[in-house]
């Protein structure tokens, strides 16, 4: 599943309507290469930011320890702390999906959120027959051992065919990569980078996006200049002069 697939479809001129606004009140703004949510998470960790606005709660799953989630239907905006001193002073006694959850993450680090994720469902994955419980199930088991999830994961799709076994086990692994690997900006270096690089060469990774190499494509794609799906170029007014924000 490719993660230009995965996108919510958002409306070209929406976007740039968006950008002339901020740019109009002087703010510079950054688009990701790919998803979102993964160059949220590069600016939080990078300490260019310091909580992320969000309707969609994948952030906690790539490790952004602080996240508001606004919920559409009611407007409620709810702040999650997910740092160590967070995580440590929520109650867990009382047993709740969400409480077994934290539960986990205090055990074993964030990081297990991203597997109950691709687990359950995400932008990036979803694996048949498995809900939050055998999920979390899976987790208290076996941990972030993903060689074991795998085994656990083929005896659940047991009788099933072996080919389609195999793809499952693979959207499994993609899934992960996508979290922990997807390409962002880095404002930095003004280049393009996985949000960590993987043990394996991330050209053999092509789902989490392809690195642009080229300096100057590169910033345009970063500014704005360029659209990122269609590299055509973006009429974009400069950046006013009413203060750097």
């Amino acid at each position: 599943r490719s993660l230009v697939g995965s996108e919510m479809c958002i409306r070209d001129r929406l976007v740039l309507a968006v950008q002339k606004m901020l740019r109009e009140e002087g703010i510079a703004s950054i688009v990701g290469p790919y998803e979102a949510d993964a160059q949220m998470a590069r600016e939080y960790h990078s300490g260019r930011a310091d909580k992320v606005l969000t309707e969609d709660t994948d952030l906690l799953t790539h490790g952004c320890k602080v996240v508001v989630d606004f919920h559409r239907t009611s407007g409620e905006a709810l702040l999650y702390d997910m740092t160590t001193a967070g995580l440590a002073a929520v109650d867990t006694s009382k047993v709740t999906r969400e409480t077994l959850a934290i539960k986990l993450a205090q055990d074993y680090g964030a990081g297990v959120l991203a597997r109950l994720a691709v687990l359950i469902q995400c932008d990036y994955a979803a694996m048949p027959n498995i809900g939050p419980v055998k999920a979390m199930d899976l987790i208290s088991t076996h941990g972030i051992n993903d060689a074991q999830i795998a085994q656990a994961l083929h005896q659940i799709w047991k009788g099933q065919p072996t080919p389609q076994i195999r793809q499952w086990l693979l959207e499994y692994n993609r899934g992960l990569d996508c979290f922990q690997h997807q390409v962002v900006y880095d404002c930095s270096s003004g280049q393009q980078e996985p949000l960590s690089w993987p043990e394996t060469d991330i050209s053999r990774k092509p789902w989490v996006g392809a690195i642009e190499s080229d300096p100057e494509i590169v910033e345009q794609l970063a500014t704005g200049a360029l659209n990122p799906r269609t590299r055509e170029p973006h009429n974009l007014p400069a950046i006013s002069s009413h203060g750097d924000k």
